[in-house]
């Protein structure tokens, strides 16, 4: 769970528990980290981490409305089954074996054109390329069901205190699959991985 201050900062919190009754009534959250019952952490992840790169929980989230308005201007946070190593903006490795370090950039082989020239695609799949090819992926944490895994935008930020989630609908007209495999795309020749001089601005 990420709580994000007036003031822009960041607390995230790992493995948390719902708390019981009304939220607004004095209940208690919970959560932990490795037996600890204090993962506080800013969005610079300068203290104990709740997720494996140390990036902020809501950085990249895949938000309904962006898909609902042809347009993701913006990197994505994935989640991938493991991890060889880290390399900026990843600070630390977990559930090692993998094949990509935590902290890789990939993005979509495919240019725009390409893309918007391609057959037999909702037209939110052709949204998820296109930011693939322009902004990328960024792998920044391990889990997940063996894939790379989007982290949708949490309904509850919407639904905990009363309100409605305002992408329940567009969700229930297009049932996006749990598992996306797109036609047309190779996922073993068609993506490839940026080096990550340029997301530390060194090159």
């Amino acid at each position: 769970m990420g709580v994000i201050q007036p003031n822009g900062d960041e607390w995230d919190f790992w493995s948390t528990q719902m708390p019981s009754g009304d939220w607004t009534n004095g209940s208690t959250l919970h959560c932990s980290e490795s037996g600890n019952h204090s993962n506080i952490v800013t969005g610079s992840g300068s203290l104990p981490h709740s997720a494996t790169s140390g990036a902020a929980l809501s950085a990249g989230n895949l938000r309904v409305n962006e898909l609902e308005n042809g347009s993701i201007p913006h990197a994505i946070f994935v989640v991938i089954p493991s991890s060889n190593g880290y390399v900026y903006p990843g600070q630390s490795n977990a559930a090692q074996g993998g094949s990509i370090p935590i902290g890789a950039r990939v993005q979509l082989k495919y240019t725009d054109a390409q893309i918007d020239a391609m057959t037999g695609l909702a037209a939110w799949e052709k949204t998820l390329l296109h930011q693939l090819h322009d902004y990328g992926l960024y792998a920044l944490d391990t889990g997940g069901d063996g894939r790379i895994t989007y982290k949708w935008e949490s309904p509850t930020q919407y639904t905990s205190f009363g309100g409605t989630n305002p992408g329940a609908a567009w969700v229930n007209a297009n049932t996006p699959p749990a598992s996306w495999t797109p036609n047309g795309i190779n996922w073993a020749t068609d993506l490839l991985i940026v080096d990550a001089c340029y997301a530390g601005g060194t090159c």
